[in-house]
């Protein structure tokens, strides 16, 4: 019982881990995009 708990919880904390790191590549690439487009 206590394993399936904290397989569900590691899960959980990978799936939070990996949406932060889109989340950051998606700011980087507007970022990016933004400085681009200033420049202009």
């Amino acid at each position: 019982m206590k394993r399936a708990v904290h397989d569900r919880q590691f899960k959980m904390a990978q799936a939070e881990a990996h949406s932060v790191h889109d989340t950051e590549k998606e700011l980087g690439v507007s970022a990016s995009s933004l400085r681009s487009w200033i420049n202009k």
